[in-house]
């Protein structure tokens, strides 16, 4: 006897069952596998254009050569003989563009110390030549220990290309401001200058920031300050290879990292804040070279810093205003809506989803503790994740390298961590699932998501998507699915039910890329976690699976992780590729009587090959008495070298009101660029200011306590070669004394040896190696 296809849609709905089947687990490895594969292939930088098609489109190559010719593989620290050379090309430069650049030379005076700062600042008139414009920002000064290619010599030269492109186009409505910072890796000074002092920064209605922490990967657009709706619609418009997530913002925004971006979004503005991080390796340390920037990751660069500037030159104002939410899919789209929809999409996925819970209870093809008990397997999973990454984590600190206890290293790619976290929930639900029906474990799982995603839609709803978007298509496929496919197909209905399993794996994919990057292994646990959520939409899968896909998915999660883990565990140790910071120095302290050199590490044990060349002594212990805790050192006799000691020339000194002032210069006769001055604990030292700098002044100032310390410390940067005029003021009438050193770059003679010795797996601390030259002050009237 046979049915007709009317009489079949007439028949009542029987409720549909997961078949005992390892279909469904399949079908979701293989939506998993194929997201990590399109995000893998997303995440990868454009191929370079060459010098020739480098007329009105951004080119690499181009920029490339460019950066060879002006910045040179040499570190530019600022007051640095090579920094003012870059300055000088990089003026030369504009000005063969046509640009009338000028230096914005000032004095910034801050807690933590003074430093004279020239910005590079030039513009463009378009349109209203006196209203708003958009400024493009990236720093030409670097840290003493590297050349800074990338950090930030890559933003230095897109800008530069930039610049040469908009003189050869017309139709813009905005004008652009050039900004080339000084002084960004001493604390954001050139910024601050410019906000703070120069006329045009009244001006600017959008800033584009350019930077890098690191020399490779994919350009990432991760902060853009508030009121950004307006802003990532043009985002998406503009940009033809996105990668940009407003989760990145929330996280972002709670770290204590800065960049130049910082000091305008504090002054209220908003924009685009543009870096690459993948190769972090390479990050203030001599790695960071021409040769190690990736070209296709500056084309990335190129192509996105160009358009958004042509895009939002030409739009008269920021376009629709409100917070947004918003991720690209693939690399190829971005994906935008306002904050406020999030409560409508909640609401929606809600009641279908409820309406689906009701359906399948009634038709007696899930239960309500069932549900329950799903909803509980989730937060179970999730807990897990949290507990065994910190437990990996804290094994990876304290056993995996004798020569590192205190810091985690992960080979290139995170995969023990993402194999634990799978691991985690692939074991969890294995015995969850065999007592629980697999519809009641699929529902109360995407209700466990769905209620994370209100959870977050109330305290962070920019970064609520991840969960809020899948759950939207469980709801619709709960509803409609049963509805269309449930009378017809029961195969077909099961294999939807791991559909949001790809969608789920399409947006997390990313993240996970992204806090690997981001994070490293110093937040291992973090990546664990990560990995056991998205891990969790395997739930219904697995407990749908026969005992032999049981096994076969139990056993495979176990064994890729422990393997992992065992691969990691061993390798994770300091490498070529991941060098530990090893600086050296050379210390000349107690006017001449008393030399020393130094070898200070933030991470391990004393190298034997170091330990050779002279009787070292002391544990570790911090080689100064106001360097931060974390900074330990050992150090050998060294002959006293004929090197002057800084001066304090103590000009004038007076009482007021039992408080002792006191006017001094401070220089340095052996043309060192850096001065810091140190106070002890019970000093009664109340404020610091520069009277004049090479005519140059700056506000009184409370000088900064240390990290840790009691001491308060005070340093000048790009020190002038006949010094500075200093006022200190005192809460008492004589007080205790301080400690002054000066500071240049390199070891003198004697130290060829040491350098030879660091190994291949060290290199020098983020401001390189050092000769200072220290001598206590006393201040009396």
């Amino acid at each position: 006897m046979t049915t007709s296809p009317e009489e079949a849609s007439a028949a009542p709905v029987t409720t549909p069952e997961f078949e005992p089947t390892i279909l469904p687990l399949v079908l979701a490895i293989l939506l998993l596998s194929a997201a990590a594969l399109v995000t893998w292939r997303a995440l990868q930088p454009p191929e370079p254009r060459e010098s020739e098609e480098g007329v009105t489109a951004f080119s690499a190559a181009k920029a490339r050569t460019l950066h060879a010719a002006l910045l040179g593989d040499e570190p530019r620290p600022v007051g640095s003989a090579q920094h003012e050379r870059v300055r000088s090309a990089l003026i030369t430069h504009l000005e063969s563009l046509g640009y009338r650049p000028e230096i914005q030379r000032t004095l910034v005076t801050t807690p933590r110390g003074a430093t004279i700062v020239n910005n590079i600042v030039a513009g463009l008139a378009a349109g209203d030549a006196e209203g708003d414009a958009i400024l493009v920002v990236a720093h030409y000064d670097s840290v003493g220990a590297g050349p800074g290619a990338a950090d930030d010599g890559a933003g230095v030269v897109t800008l530069l290309e930039i610049a040469r492109i908009l003189k050869s186009q017309s139709g813009l409505a905005r004008s652009v401001i050039l900004l080339l910072t000084d002084g960004e890796e001493g604390g954001l000074r050139g910024a601050s200058a410019f906000v703070q002092e120069h006329p045009w920064a009244a001006r600017v209605s959008l800033v584009i920031n350019l930077e890098a922490r690191g020399s490779r990967g994919p350009v990432r657009m991760f902060e853009t300050g508030a009121d950004n709706l307006g802003l990532m619609r043009r985002f998406a418009e503009a940009v033809h290879q996105p990668a940009a997530t407003s989760v990145a913002g929330f996280i972002y925004e709670r770290m204590p990292n800065d960049t130049d971006f910082s000091v305008f979004r504090r002054a209220g503005q908003h924009g685009y804040n543009l870096a690459f991080i993948g190769g972090v390796e390479n990050y203030h340390t001599p790695g960071d070279t021409l040769e190690a920037l990736d070209t296709g990751t500056l084309q990335h660069l190129g192509d996105q810093a160009l358009a958004l500037v042509q895009s939002s030159a030409r739009a008269t104002d920021e376009g629709e205003s409100g917070q947004a939410v918003y991720f690209d899919v693939a690399g190829r789209w971005l994906l935008v809506w306002s904050v406020d929809k999030n409560l409508w999409l909640l609401g929606g996925a809600a009641a279908l989803l409820l309406i689906a819970i009701a359906v399948f209870i009634l038709r007696g093809g899930a239960s309500l503790g069932g549900i329950v008990g799903g909803l509980i397997a989730f937060l179970l999973i999730t807990l897990a994740g949290f507990l065994v990454g910190h437990g990996l984590e804290w094994a990876f600190r304290f056993g995996a390298s004798p020569s590192r206890p205190d810091t985690v290293v992960l080979p290139s790619s995170p995969w023990a961590p993402w194999l634990v976290g799978a691991a985690t929930g692939t074991l969890l639900t294995l015995a969850i699932g065999r007592r629980i029906s697999a519809w009641s474990l699929w529902l109360g799982l995407w209700l466990a998501w769905l209620v994370a995603a209100g959870g977050l839609t109330f305290w962070a709803p920019a970064a609520a998507y991840p969960f809020l978007v899948p759950s939207i298509v469980a709801a619709v496929i709960g509803v409609f699915g049963f509805g269309w496919l449930a009378p017809r197909s029961k195969v077909l209905l099961t294999l939807s039910a791991s559909i949001p399993v790809g969608v789920a794996a399409m947006l997390w994919m990313p993240l996970l890329d992204g806090v690997a990057e981001g994070l490293g292994g110093d937040m291992m646990w973090c990546h664990v976690l990560l990995a056991t959520v998205l891990t969790s939409t395997l739930i219904p899968a697995i407990g749908a699976a026969g005992l032999a896909g049981r096994v076969f998915i139990g056993g495979g999660a176990l064994i890729g992780a422990a393997t992992a883990v065992a691969i990691t565990f061993l390798s994770a140790d300091f490498n070529e590729q991941a060098p530990r910071q090893v600086g050296l120095g050379y210390v000349l302290d107690e006017s001449g009587r008393r030399a020393r050199w130094l070898v200070i590490l933030t991470q391990g044990a004393l190298h034997e090959d170091i330990r050779r060349t002279g009787p070292f002594k002391g544990d570790g212990a911090r080689p100064f008495p106001w360097s931060p805790a974390s900074q330990r050192a050992w150090e050998t006799y060294a002959e006293a070298l004929d090197l002057p000691e800084p001066e304090l020339e103590i000009l004038e000194s007076e009482v007021v009101e039992k408080r002792l002032r006191i006017r001094a210069r401070l220089r340095s006769p052996r043309g060192a660029t850096v001065a810091e001055l140190y106070f002890p604990p019970d000093s009664p030292v109340q404020s610091v200011r520069v009277l004049d700098a090479d005519g140059l002044s700056g506000e009184a100032v409370t000088p900064f306590p240390l990290p840790g310390q009691p001491w308060q410390g005070f340093r000048i940067e790009a020190l002038p070669a006949d010094g500075i005029e200093l006022e200190l003021q005192f809460a008492v009438e004589v007080p205790t004394p301080l400690y002054l050193l000066d500071r240049t770059i390199g070891l003198p003679e004697g130290g060829e040896l040491l350098i030879e010795r660091r190994d291949r797996t060290s290199s020098p601390g983020r401001w390189g190696d050092g000769t200072w030259v220290s001598r206590r002050v006393p201040l009396e009237r």
